[in-house]
């Protein structure tokens, strides 16, 4: 007996619209997004981070433009934004969801509609392109001033052009840097697993235009569990496509929560898995949250930050990883280079001063 075919939505084109991709959003959130004539603004964990109508930074760009938007169309599960979530809960803005039956995760305040099934989407008879532009343009100035800011003058004559090469090559390593060498030296045929920490939120504001495979465990106890996670992916990927490398973006925190992770009984597979851990011995995303301002300092330190003195070369030797430190630029690119499974500390600038400065 033929089945009936699956209900049909129709999605159209309309004026001021974003789309906003969030986990597990695909690359379909791209087409949609060019489909619509919208803007795109993607997390790094959306596999959707990519694509002409991208906006780079896009948490800032939000903050600045999310009164002109009219209508947001989410795909899979942002978790990462506050303006987004503040975007979202605007009533002015119409919100329309494309996931499976059931889903809730996502509401707005004002009109909220979910499509589900097969989903035909109209195209826009007309492009904004002015509308398109003013974001795409506004992440991409955000970016090119972040750019600027890292990388030597290249007005330099060659001699001292040179030195400043070498100077920047030897700056301690910011958060920013982290993130963003584990981003650019990770391929479309590697996998990256982030963990959800403050590192995922600098990623998010700092990953550039790539289309990489990130996966991230989120909710309320996404810290744990993560090097698991990492492991799983990273034996799953070396059996349906070998060669690539798993990458974990961790920070030191997320690490010791599953430190037994790292465990590779006798006879099991050991993991082809790089693990990058931004040490900044804490943790140190509670300092972005309210809490920061109205804890008593003695009673946000010892809880909250959670300071540690942990020594990872010793952790790694225990469970039987190759280890290596890194604390400047280069030393951290030379490490993600190597592409090889064991454990990359990245020493954070800032790290202790910041365990400090609630003291």
């Amino acid at each position: 007996m033929e089945r009936p075919p699956l209900p049909q939505s129709a999605l159209r084109a309309a004026a001021r619209t974003v789309v906003i991709a969030g986990a597990d959003a695909g690359a379909a959130a791209v087409d949609l997004a060019e489909a619509l004539g919208a803007p795109l603004v993607a997390e790094p964990t959306s596999c959707a981070r990519f694509g002409p109508h991208l906006v780079q930074h896009g948490r800032e760009v939000v903050a600045r433009l999310a009164g002109e938007v009219r209508r947001a169309v989410v795909v899979g599960h942002p978790t990462l934004s506050r303006s987004v979530t503040a975007l979202l809960r605007d009533p002015a803005v119409e919100v329309v969801v494309l996931g499976r039956e059931g889903q809730d995760n996502v509401r707005g305040t004002g009109t909220t509609t979910v499509l589900t099934g097969r989903i035909r989407v109209e195209e826009a008879e007309e492009v904004d392109r002015a509308w398109i532009d003013r974001w795409v343009s506004a992440g991409r100035e955000l970016a090119a001033a972040a750019d600027a800011e890292a990388a030597p003058d290249s007005g330099l004559a060659r001699a001292a052009y040179a030195r400043a090469e070498l100077a920047e090559g030897r700056t301690p390593l910011s958060r920013r840097d982290l993130v963003t060498a584990v981003w650019d030296r990770t391929w479309p045929h590697d996998r990256l697993v982030v963990a959800a920490s403050r590192l995922i939120r600098e990623l998010d504001d700092h990953a550039g235009p790539k289309a990489v495979t990130a996966r991230a465990n989120r909710g309320l106890a996404g810290i744990d569990g993560t090097v698991s996670t990492a492991a799983g992916v990273a034996i799953a990927h070396e059996r349906e496509q070998p060669g690539g490398l798993t990458r974990l973006l961790i920070g030191d925190l997320a690490l010791l929560h599953d430190a037994g992770g790292l465990l590779v009984p006798p006879g099991e597979e050991r993991p082809r898995l790089q693990i990058v851990v931004g040490n900044d011995r804490g943790g140190s995303l509670f300092e972005l949250l309210e809490v920061a301002g109205t804890a008593d300092p003695d009673d946000f330190r010892r809880v909250q930050r959670t300071p540690h003195d942990v020594d990872l070369e010793h952790l790694a030797a225990a469970y039987g990883w190759p280890f290596e430190r890194v604390t400047d630029r280069a030393g951290l690119r030379r490490a993600l280079s190597q592409s090889r499974p064991g454990i990359v500390e990245a020493v954070l600038e800032g790290g202790t001063d910041a365990e400090q400065q609630h003291a």
